[in-house]
């Protein structure tokens, strides 16, 4: 059976620096460096860079962690604990992912934060989209899926069908279109989509193209 193509949306992982965090400090400390690193590759650049090296807010009443924004050597977002503990989102792939994390805990170590050992980036989510190529019967699949499968097309268009094995959640469109998350690893996207397909199949819900409308 071919292998049904996707595509990486987002890669989503967490870390551990095993260093407790000060994080209005660690905000303060990273504004100047902010500043700093600006001018520093503006200088480089010959007085051409104008976007900040990296973003961080810091909004204690709303949201209990850090919230950081790489945007040089690679493009990914933070959320840093004063457990130490961090989540990064935005990656487009695991390379990505691991340096991303290499970039972060370098930011922190430059704010004097003294950081001995981390842990491995560990990844925790791999969002995919994808297409079967055929128009699906939504609410076949829904009477048919019953206890694996949540359709409400007044709530929302898609189809959400949560997979046992592998553990994933697949939002399935009418268009054939499908989103995967919460797979840990490639085949685990690879495995839900060969799965949905065949389920699909099983239950007879492919819109034979004969019955499709022509305009």
């Amino acid at each position: 059976m071919e292998k049904i193509e996707y595509r990486v949306e987002n890669v989503v992982g967490s870390m551990d620096i095993n260093v407790p965090l000060d994080l209005r400090e660690t905000y303060k400390r990273l504004l100047k460096l902010q500043s700093e690193m600006k001018d520093e590759l503006s200088r480089k650049e010959g007085g051409g860079v104008t976007d900040w090296p990296f973003l961080v807010r810091h909004e204690p009443k709303q949201f209990p962690g850090l919230i950081l924004k790489v945007r040089y050597k690679v493009r990914a977002s933070s959320l840093i604990f004063n457990s130490g503990k961090l989540v990064i989102t935005g990656a487009k792939n695991e390379d990505a992912l691991n340096k991303a994390g290499r970039v972060i805990v370098d930011l922190l170590k430059r704010c004097d934060i003294k950081i001995e050992k981390t842990s491995p980036v560990e990844v925790q989510n791999i969002v995919a989209s994808a297409s079967l190529d055929k128009i699906v019967n939504l609410e076949k699949v829904a009477t048919r899926g019953r206890y694996n499968v949540f359709y409400e097309p007044e709530i929302f268009p898609g189809l959400i069908y949560k997979m046992r094995e592998p553990k994933v959640v697949l939002l399935v469109f009418k268009s054939g279109k499908v989103v995967c998350t919460g797979a840990k690893s490639r085949d685990d996207i690879s495995q839900a989509l060969d799965k949905i397909d065949l389920t699909i199949q099983e239950y007879d819900s492919y819109v034979p193209e004969e019955e499709l409308p022509s305009f």
